[in-house]
């Protein structure tokens, strides 16, 4: 890298990462073999997607003998990535459970609300320190 570069870094190496967003990829051989019982698995489970990982995992080691250890999860989820991100297999088919998502409450209208607060002052007691 030349000096140029370098400085519009300020001083930090450019390393090479994968590429963002959707990006072609070509599995072959075992992996392609795992890609299948994947599919598998999201096919018997049809009516209940979307499934997480580690549910797909626990599956795979239960009906097709897949390694239990965590380098095979691991390994795993970066295939799945993979797969999702070349559009092998579906986004919507597999839940990401990375996090939570707190959204304040909401109400209809004023006639919905009140019924609540009641409900919750019903329930209100002072509670005391120790």
């Amino acid at each position: 890298m030349n000096d140029e570069a370098i400085n519009l870094l300020g001083g930090a190496a450019r390393i090479r990462t994968r590429a963002r967003g959707f990006a072609p990829w070509g599995p072959h051989g075992a992996t392609l073999g795992l890609l299948e019982q994947v599919r598998a698995v999201l096919g018997e489970y049809e009516n209940h997607l979307p499934l997480t990982i580690r549910q797909i995992f626990y599956r795979l080691v239960g009906t097709h003998g897949y390694e239990k250890t965590e380098k095979a999860y691991a390994r795993l989820c970066e295939h799945l990535t993979r797969a999702r991100r070349a559009r092998i297999i579906a986004m919507d088919v597999i839940r990401d459970d990375g996090g939570t998502i707190i959204r304040p409450n909401g109400w209809g209208s004023a006639d919905d609300f009140w019924p609540v607060v009641r409900s919750m002052a019903s329930r209100f007691m002072f509670m005391r320190a120790c």
